[in-house]
């Protein structure tokens, strides 16, 4: 049986490792799985599927501000390493690189923590 289930995120959410989401206000919508197994007319045997990740997605706050800042400090660090004459320099900027690269991605993805 496929159920669905839909509501506005008024109230907190924890997801253990994926942190706890404040109310965010965001409508939101919950596709369920229900399997039974159903034996000489008792059910003796059901299972309830969801897809988190899903939900999560559908919860997060993106701040497109702060994306776009990093976006354009990326641009930068791009050049800088196209100019970058030695291996000691391009390496510095490759490491500035990564870590401008996983702040741009805990803004999209702030619950994914590596």
């Amino acid at each position: 049986m496929d159920l669905r289930a839909s509501g506005t995120h008024l109230g907190a959410l924890e997801f253990g490792s994926s942190g706890t989401f404040k109310p965010t206000g965001a409508h939101a919508s919950l596709r369920l799985r229900e399997l039974l197994d159903v034996r000489d007319g008792y059910i003796v045997f059901t299972s309830l599927s969801l897809d988190v990740q899903e939900l999560i997605q559908q919860l997060t706050v993106i701040d497109y501000a702060a994306l776009m800042r990093h976006r354009d400090r990326i641009v930068d660090l791009r050049l800088e390493l196209g100019e970058a004459g030695d291996a000691d320099r391009r390496r510095d900027v490759a490491q500035r690189l990564g870590r401008e690269l996983d702040a741009t991605r805990h803004v999209i993805r702030p619950y994914f923590k590596a």
